[in-house]
């Protein structure tokens, strides 16, 4: 921008706020953060042609601001135009925290989805240096979504990672990988009763 005063004239250079804020459909303000991961269901999302569906992805991200883990999907992601902003504009669920509010759950989260359609999210507490996880048995619920800690020994719970397998009887079996600080060594946990 130049301006002339008088004998004077100068450029000024305009300044654009850069910020990590979304406000979703209902005026919530949330947060990006550092942690992000994204999980997808293959033809679990609308029609989009005829009787082709679109895919459906999960997104789970750490709201630094907030001090939450956040979980949103997407049934139409093929659909997102360039340069789309807005939330009711791009398909994207209305963020859930699904470990609470503001609890200091969700960094190094992940998520997975198994054979079954059935999503788990795994997260450390940084306020108690916990591993934390989520099972969610329907992706478009995530309020119905069961957490527990899997391991609260020590400080734990960085550099996470999931996989999931299915038992004999077709049941998920969620493997934990995570750096457990307090000791200097990676450890492993698995869900051995899955009627629990």
């Amino acid at each position: 921008i130049k301006k002339s005063l008088g004998n004077y004239e100068s450029t000024f250079q305009e300044v654009y706020e850069v910020t990590n804020k979304v406000i979703t459909e209902d005026d919530e303000e949330i947060f990006a953060g550092s942690f992000v991961d994204i999980a997808a269901i293959s033809q679990a999302g609308d029609i989009i042609e005829g009787e082709t569906h679109d895919d459906a992805v999960i997104a789970v991200w750490w709201d630094e601001t907030n001090q939450q883990l956040l979980y949103s999907y997407n049934l139409k992601p093929n659909s997102i135009a360039a340069n789309t902003y807005k939330q009711e504009d791009t398909h994207w669920s209305k963020p859930k925290a699904i470990f609470g509010n503001n609890n200091g759950i969700g960094k190094y989260c992940k998520i997975v989805v198994d054979n079954n359609n059935k999503v788990h999210v795994v997260a450390y507490d940084s306020f108690n240096g916990d591993v934390c996880y989520a099972y969610i048995s329907d992706f478009k619920h995530p309020e119905n979504a069961k957490t527990c800690i899997v391991d609260s020994y020590g400080i734990i719970g960085t550099e996470l990672n999931i996989d999931v397998a299915l038992n004999s009887n077709n049941e998920s079996v969620p493997y934990i990988s995570y750096y457990a600080g307090s000791n200097v060594r990676p450890k492993l946990a698995y869900l051995i009763n899955t009627d629990a």
